[in-house]
């Protein structure tokens, strides 16, 4: 956890002092469950429906499509 933390630090996601990580105002508005831009669901949703079979980001797609 701590490899992953540190990771998101050195790319401005968290801010660590003396130790301890805490969540940067751009992360926070993100984050913060009480935020009008929470995207904390999301990643629920696309769990969801990635294991009840469907896709991930191609769902648009007819089985035909040539992409």
């Amino acid at each position: 956890m701590r490899i992953l933390c540190d990771y998101l630090v050195i790319h401005g996601f968290l801010t660590k002092e003396g130790g301890q990580y805490r969540m940067t105002p751009s992360t926070r508005i993100f984050l913060d469950r009480n935020s009008p831009v929470y995207m904390g669901l999301w990643y629920r949703v696309r769990r969801r429906t990635v294991r009840n079979g469907g896709s991930a980001g191609l769902a648009n797609l007819s089985a035909d499509n040539p992409v």
